[in-house]
Formats: structure tokens, C-alpha cells, sequence
């Protein structure tokens, strides 16, 4: 999360579930290979001791987001990963979303950007 610290790129909103990441993201002066590439690192760092393998494929899936309503729509999507899997009830109870930020909620997993 180095990076989102510097300022390099925003993270708005994200899920780690048992077998996919959502990230809601923008660059501000990185591309978006460092932010997926940065993000798996700190998961893989927060979640695993070395040498126990891999964790992530090597590809991404990428979609540029035009509105705020869009943007919205697809943060409650990322949020809502752990509901309709049956984890919880409420998004905000999954530890390991940024649902548990924008309900105001503490601790968090990370930090997030709420500005779009």
C-alpha cells in the first residue's frame, strides 16, 4: 500500500475473498499493472509467510469506469462478494472489505480513498 500512500494511485474500494480479489482503483502517476501488482503483494504479505506458493493468476481483468453512479454501482457489487456467498449477512461484517470503511467501522483491513 506503499504506493497509495505516496500518492501514486487510489484505492476506493476492494474485497479479498478465498479465491478472488475485487480492487476498485485509479492511477493518479502509476499504471494500473503496479496497482494490481502492489495490491496482490500486500494480500499475499497480510495473508502468507514465504515460501508457501503462489497465490494470484498472472492476469487481470481491467474496466474503466465512467460515472459516479457507475462507480457506486460497482463498489456495493465488490462490497456485497461476501453476502451473496453466504459469509455474512451485512458487507460490513466481512473484515476484509472496504465496507467495514464506509460504514465507518474500525479496524479496517486498509486504508481507502472515499473521493472519486
Amino acid at each position: 500500500m506503499f504506493y497509495r500512500e505516496r500518492g501514486d494511485w487510489r484505492v476506493h474500494g476492494f474485497v479479498v475473498m478465498s479465491n478472488h480479489v475485487h480492487v476498485v482503483a485509479s492511477q493518479v502517476s502509476r499504471g494500473l499493472s503496479y496497482v494490481v501488482r502492489d495490491f496482490k503483494k500486500w494480500v499475499w504479505r497480510q495473508l502468507l509467510s514465504p515460501g508457501h506458493g503462489d497465490l494470484w493468476e498472472r492476469r487481470f481483468d481491467d474496466n474503466a469506469i465512467q460515472s459516479r453512479k457507475e462507480m457506486e454501482d460497482v463498489v456495493a457489487y465488490v462490497h456485497n462478494n461476501p453476502v451473496r456467498v453466504g459469509l455474512v449477512r451485512r458487507p460490513e461484517d466481512f473484515f476484509w472489505s472496504s465496507a467495514r470503511n464506509y460504514a465507518g467501522l474500525t479496524p479496517v483491513a486498509m486504508e481507502v480513498d472515499a473521493e472519486w
